[in-house]
């Protein structure tokens, strides 16, 4: 619901122009924000993460989020938020 609400356009003019676009308090709920952050650390302590290394030094890791048999599994939530917040972008 908050995700189909985000003004669309800004966040496409921001991406091309700033290569990012900021929006505060879209994961307000903190049972789902849990559920994400458990569902990262699995992927953690599993090896499925790889060291950010535009980021050297910073501690981010990244995972490219896809889903499918392989990865829903272990990161339902994640999942289901990507494509939820994907696909109302233009």
């Amino acid at each position: 619901e908050k995700i189909e609400c985000l003004p669309s356009e800004e966040i496409v003019t921001s991406l091309k122009e700033n290569g990012y676009f900021v929006v505060d308090n879209v994961l307000s709920d903190k049972a789902i924000v849990e559920q994400m952050s458990k569902e990262a650390e699995s992927l953690y302590l599993e090896g499925a993460l790889e060291v950010d290394v535009e980021n050297l030094g910073s501690g981010e890791y990244i995972v490219a989020i896809q889903g499918g048999t392989q990865q829903y599994p272990k990161c339902p939530r994640i999942v289901e938020w990507v494509v939820s917040t994907t696909k109302h972008l233009p």
